[in-house]
């Protein structure tokens, strides 16, 4: 089978996670699409829902069902060397719902017929997707190691805060037992001759311990004997005494490894942490080495480099999704945990981690009145095809061509470049879309007149034109290919580029006014609110 850029499974996910990192920290947006094991069973009533009773719902599945496979197209933008092109990059990631048996905690999942007979349709494979998906791990699961770790390695043995072994007056072999080993360490213990500095306790009558001997052991060494500590030695123990700092060393080091495995199996776990901004040092130079070059830089510079470049856009990375309430809310409770009871306190959660979510079908919907438009992603990308102006220089980068070659609709690779491009095409007709330069900034830009950031991160320079509907409570209209666009009391002003019009045109900077009316509202049809709003 032919090496594809497009899909990364997880037996690849080592190399190719850093250069996904990297086009992050340097995209103009982002798209997610995903495909879950099952999703709720919701049956249309007489009567609507409300937004609560439509988000329990859907929490309720997220807790059941996991995220099998992830759609992301990473987009940039050039607007200086290219006179203005959008080059995407989509790659589709099947997610394995397994977990590492080495990091003791356990995963319980469901899978729905349904879904999965859908899934196994367009091609979807589950066996394989578990055994060579990439992992991932929730925030929730990681604390969850780390507190069985730290409980199963602390400095002794900790029988304290492990169920205690109390045995039954009639167990009589075991008290014997036990009585046995006692004696044993009385008898070190108070040997008057040049004793070792060890008690080597091996098994009785040349069978090796069973896992109920080793537990009494370490249970009554702690216990009845605090000045010692007992270790595993081959089938045998031996019992020392307790050394703190040394019994502290150990510790680190064995926590050092569980830290080291958690950071090899939070997995797309950090694709999710870089587009929310959040802490990528954990991760070891080592990660960022197939980035490395022949005598180019070394991996700690490309790991810095990153970083500092997802500092630097300070959270504020653009997803764009169709249909995005089922998505995030699945998203938070594989990647983050549980989810909070109220609608209310999850969008102010979500709007503090992603700041800027799109949902293309609330931007083809937004006038719809009462309706509710067919307004699948299929139906738009149609649309889409019709319009022909303004162009639009979208290219496809030339390492990811399988959706090039073929349609795969319902692969979530594949309907994340859908939405992509359908975003494109409908942000260019918005207000605020800017015009394609290639101009240095101006003499009145260094005089400091105002700025705008580019999606990309590129300063042009811009002036401010007045609404021409600056009353409070009057409407001003967008028209679009679409569907006529309304809003109230738009900022008073809309940000323009002041450069002439012509050639392909920009989607509107995230900073524009224009993203307050179609930003961070995610359509929910079939409930009384009709939209799930996040911010203010």
């Amino acid at each position: 089978m032919d090496f594809q850029e497009d899909i990364v499974i997880g037996e690849d996910w080592g190399f190719r996670l850093p250069g996904i990192l990297r086009d992050i920290s340097e995209c103009a947006f982002v798209a997610l699409d995903f495909e879950f094991s099952g999703i709720p069973s919701h049956q249309a009533g007489s009567r609507p829902q409300s937004l609560q009773e439509r988000y329990a719902e859907v929490k309720e599945a997220a807790k059941t069902y996991q995220i099998l496979q992830v759609g992301l197209t990473i987009v940039k933008e050039d607007v200086l060397r290219e006179k203005g092109k959008y080059t995407v990059k989509p790659f589709n990631i099947p997610l394995s719902p397994w977990i590492d048996p080495s990091l003791h905690v356990d995963r319980t999942f469901g899978l729905s017929s349904n879904a999965i007979h859908f899934l196994a349709k367009i091609g979807f494979n589950l066996g394989e997707t578990c055994e060579n998906g990439v992992p991932y791990l929730s925030k929730k699961e990681v604390d969850e190691i780390l507190d069985e770790a730290r409980r199963f390695h602390g400095s002794r043995w900790q029988t304290a805060k492990r169920a205690q072994i109390i045995l039954s007056d009639d167990d009589i072999e075991s008290a014997a037992f036990l009585a046995g080993i006692r004696k044993d360490i009385e008898e070190w213990l108070n040997a008057d001759w040049d004793k070792p500095d060890y008690l080597h306790v091996p098994a009785l009558n040349g069978h090796a311990f069973t896992r109920f001997e080793k537990r009494l052991i370490h249970q009554l060494v702690e216990t009845e004997y605090p000045s010692l500590t007992s270790i595993r030695s081959g089938e045998s123990i031996k019992i020392v005494k307790y050394d703190e700092a040394k019994e502290h060393k150990k510790y680190e080091g064995k926590m050092s490894r569980v830290q080291q495995r958690l950071i090899d199996h939070r997995g797309f776990a950090w694709v999710i942490e870089a587009l929310a901004g959040g802490d990528l040092s954990q991760m070891t130079s080592q990660m960022f080495e197939p980035l490395v070059i022949g005598e180019g830089p070394d991996a700690e510079y490309h790991k810095t480099q990153i970083i500092t470049k997802l500092k630097a856009r300070n959270g504020q990375i653009a997803i764009v999704g169709h249909n995005l309430f089922m998505d995030v809310t699945y998203l938070w409770q594989c990647f983050y945990g549980d989810l909070p009871d109220r609608v209310e306190d999850f969008a102010q959660l979500l709007h503090e981690k992603f700041p800027m979510l799109i949902d293309t079908k609330y931007i083809f919907t937004h006038d719809c009145g009462d309706m509710n438009p067919a307004a699948t992603l299929e139906k738009i990308a149609e649309a889409c095809k019709r319009i022909a102006k303004p162009q639009i220089k979208l290219v496809m980068d030339n390492l990811h061509t399988r959706y090039r070659k073929k349609a795969c609709p319902h692969e979530a690779g594949y309907d994340s470049l859908l939405t992509a491009q359908v975003f494109i095409k409908q942000a260019v007709q918005l207000p605020g879309a800017r015009t394609r330069s290639i101009l240095q900034p101006t003499q009145a830009t260094r005089k400091g007149n105002p700025t705008v950031q580019h999606t990309s991160g590129v300063a042009l320079d811009i002036s401010k034109e007045t609404s021409t509907n600056d009353q409070g409570g009057h409407k001003q209209k967008f028209g679009t290919n679409f569907s006529v666009f309304e809003t109230t009391e738009l900022e008073n002003s809309i940000d323009k580029l002041a450069i002439p019009d012509g050639g392909h045109e920009l989607i509107p900077p995230f900073s524009s006014p224009v993203w307050k009316v179609y930003g961070n509202k995610l359509r929910v049809f079939g409930t009384h609110e009709r939209v799930f709003e996040l911010g203010d």
